[in-house]
């Protein structure tokens, strides 16, 4: 998007805002963490999360507006902090003690590959097939996330917060 952006000329202060609704979205999120936590199961609160996620990056392929890109910006990263509190709280408890270093480090080099990766396939798929197709490629890529989400016993399952003290880690 922000490559996109800059290829319409659009001054710095706007692509600006654009960022400034992720960190919008983020901050708001935080807040609605816990009351979240305290009405719905840990999976239920995935679930939502994704499907929010996915309500800010359905329309963003379908507009240059720099203010609708703000407002997309800001519904896409909502429900990043509360998805992250579950399933990273989830994760820390069900991992096993005498793994947890392995998965951790394992989990780390992932993440480090992908983002590396991620932005240098964001310029190819905008060079090569237009700021819509490439945008909509990764709205797909988000919608197979609400469906593995949805279908996914694992998801559904997580707990509420107040029954994280009951799990143990896996053998």
């Amino acid at each position: 998007m922000i490559l996109d952006q800059q290829t319409l000329q659009t001054p710095g202060v706007l692509i600006g805002l654009i960022s400034t609704g992720s960190g919008i979205g983020l901050l708001s999120g935080a807040f609605l963490t816990a009351p979240l936590s305290q009405h719905y199961t840990g999976g239920r609160i995935v679930q939502i999360s994704v499907l929010v996620i996915l309500l800010g990056c359905v329309f963003q392929p379908y507009t240059h507006q720099v203010y609708v890109l703000i407002i997309c910006m800001t519904v896409t990263n909502l429900m990043i902090v509360p998805a992250n509190s579950i399933l990273g709280s989830y994760s820390d408890l069900i991992i096993p003690n005498a793994l947890r270093g392995r998965v951790t480090s394992i989990f780390a080099l992932c993440n480090i590959v992908l983002g590396s990766v991620s932005s240098a396939v964001a310029g190819i798929l905008l060079a090569v097939m237009g700021y819509r197709n490439a945008m909509n490629t990764a709205v797909a890529a988000v919608l197979v996330t609400v469906l593995v989400t949805f279908t996914s016993r694992g998801i559904r399952d997580i707990p509420s917060r107040d029954q994280f003290s009951n799990l143990t880690p896996w053998e």
